[in-house]
């Protein structure tokens, strides 16, 4: 009864480093990340928290909502007195 042939680990690893490398060409073409949009804090969020904040007692200013270069942003916010 004959055997079926083996493939050659040498040349199915050949054939595998070729593939990986060829995954590691660019394509040409390049997505560009976009900054996170910017969300609001949910009212009822803040709402909660500044109830919390006012139940123990603490006090506090809310802050004006600011939007930094970057995504990052303030809202919500308060300053602690």
């Amino acid at each position: 009864m004959a055997q079926a042939p083996r493939s050659d680990p040498v040349k199915r690893g050949i054939i595998f480093l070729s593939l990986m490398l060829g995954a590691c060409i660019p394509h040409g073409h390049r997505e560009v990340p976009r900054p996170p949009a910017a969300r609001a804090a949910p009212r009822e969020a803040v709402r909660q928290c500044e109830n919390g904040l006012a139940r123990a007692d603490v006090r506090f200013r809310p802050l004006d909502g600011r939007s930094y270069p970057g995504g990052c942003s303030t809202i919500g916010t308060v300053q602690l007195i």
